[in-house]
């Protein structure tokens, strides 16, 4: 590389990160400029002769598969300077050694260095560190987007990150298989080494760039969330489980972030960023288009089953529960996604997955039911006595006013989740069986005190059945305990 390739890399970042007007102009060649960026720090990994030790670092935390250890992007502070350093380019030679290995070695390391003066050398390490600021720049200027812009730019990264993820463990796996007669343990040898491989960069700025734009509207982020979202459950499901560990320890600050955001009503984001530990839980792939629906929604489409590790499973049960416990406050529309991973565990054949989610379950029947669903009163119209099973009849138009439960579908779907351990693991898990029936009427009983001790709770006769609280509350537990 000399000096020209240099300055036409610092150019190409600098249109794109000179004007916001600029940046939401590139539409499609963002993919070409954020390839740039890629390609420029993994050329840093190759200048420093190890690209498993500089890819390391990217994901040290998902690597011990610990959600409690790991906090290095949680201030939102880009490791941008610390992925593409100052000597990314060129290094000056090693001092020779006297001595035969030594000898070699610095031979060898001088072959690599091109043969630049001091001078040109100097120059190139002041280019490399401007380098260093617009990159930066490139990722932090992301909040000036407009939102047609921004779903532009995450589009771009979202395909170079995946790029990344497969093709690095694609070459650095035959590389593992090349030199498996070497290793003494050659199967193990090969999982570790493909499993320390991936390039994480663009991964990681794509966390790292939603910390920066997290004041955006609503709108905004489910237009951005239908790109991010498949690619989570695209790396979250991939067969480097390194990878799947650090895009869920990443989905997890996320999610801890968005719960910090109060849900607006009508606008059920929460269940939308929380689907893809189901999905992943599940190994649903979405197809390879990564791109929001032409209305601006969140378009989910599934293509694929995937074998997922116990070890990745185990990370998404202990996310989720983490989010329970921290922000159980904050959670609205997200029970829905929550409740839904512990039934899909509900079903796994593994015993200590499906633990997990049973605590889960138990954890929100028992704990948090008061977050989940609240008692509030409603008016109604009221029918005449032979109308009273029907919520479609009466002729008369009297308004009375009634106890309701906000929140009751999520209930429901907490009945659904303990029948499936009641039903499910009846022959297979007899303790989880009894826990769940036990739960769930722990559940039922303290929800019908609530609707009973309320003071605005009265039996009223002309009300329909569909009005009823306690019948909305009872009917569906009398169901789940009959399947049972």
């Amino acid at each position: 590389m000399k000096r020209k390739h240099v300055e036409a890399i610092r150019a190409l970042i600098e249109v794109a990160a000179s004007r916001p007007d600029v940046g939401d102009g590139l539409a499609e060649s963002w993919l070409d400029v954020l390839q740039c960026v890629s390609q420029l720090e993994r050329l840093q990994l190759l200048t420093q002769g190890s690209e498993s030790v500089g890819r390391s670092s990217s994901g040290a935390a998902a690597d011990s598969g610990s959600i409690f250890g790991f906090s290095g992007l949680s201030s939102g502070q880009g490791s941008g300077s610390q992925s593409i350093s100052a000597r990314a380019f060129f290094r000056p030679p090693s001092s020779v050694t006297v001595g035969g290995a030594g000898s070699s070695s610095a031979r060898s390391s001088h072959t690599l260095v091109p043969n630049v003066s001091v001078a040109e050398l100097a120059k190139l390490e002041t280019n490399s560190q401007v380098l260093v600021v617009l990159v930066d720049r490139l990722f932090t200027s992301s909040v000036h987007l407009s939102g047609s812009g921004i779903v532009d730019f995450v589009g771009a990264l979202s395909r170079v990150a995946w790029s990344e993820l497969t093709a690095s463990f694609r070459e650095d796996g035959g590389n593992a298989q090349q030199k498996q007669g070497h290793a003494r343990h050659g199967s193990a040898a090969r999982g570790q080494g493909a499993m320390a491989s991936s390039r994480l960069f663009s991964l990681t700025k794509i966390v790292e760039i939603s910390y920066y734009n997290m004041g955006r509207i609503r709108v905004e982020w489910s237009q951005i969330w239908a790109i991010l979202g498949p690619l989570f459950d695209r790396v979250g499901a991939y067969s480097d489980t390194r990878a799947a560990l650090f895009a869920l320890d990443s989905l997890r600050q996320l999610s801890m972030k968005f719960l910090e955001k109060e849900e607006l009503p009508h606008f059920a984001f929460q269940k939308e960023f929380l689907r893809p530990f189901a999905d992943i839980l599940e190994g649903y792939i979405p197809e390879a288009s990564l791109s929001p629906s032409a209305d601006g929604g969140v378009q989910r489409r599934r293509s694929a089953v995937v074998i997922v590790d116990v070890l990745v499973k185990d990370m998404v049960l202990r996310c989720v529960h983490q989010i329970v416990q921290a922000a159980a406050l904050h959670i609205r529309s997200g029970w829905k996604a929550i409740l839904n991973v512990a039934q899909i565990a509900a079903r796994d054949a593994n015993d200590s997955i499906a633990e997990m989610g049973f605590l889960i379950a138990k954890t929100c029947a028992e704990q948090h039911g008061p977050q989940m669903w609240m008692l509030a009163t409603a008016r109604v119209q009221a029918v005449d006595g032979p109308q009273r099973g029907s919520s479609s009849g009466g002729g008369g138009h009297e308004m009375v006013e009634v106890v309701s439960v906000a929140g009751i579908e999520y209930f429901h779907e907490l009945i659904d989740c303990l029948n499936e351990f009641a039903v499910g693991a009846a022959t297979r898990r007899p303790r989880f069986a009894l826990g769940a029936i036990d739960t769930l009427y722990v559940a039922a009983v303290a929800l019908g005190k609530q609707v009973l001790t309320h003071p605005n709770y009265t039996m009223a006769e002309n009300v329909s059945l569909d009005d009823q609280p306690l019948y909305r509350v009872w009917m569906p537990v009398l169901r789940a305990l009959h399947e049972v």
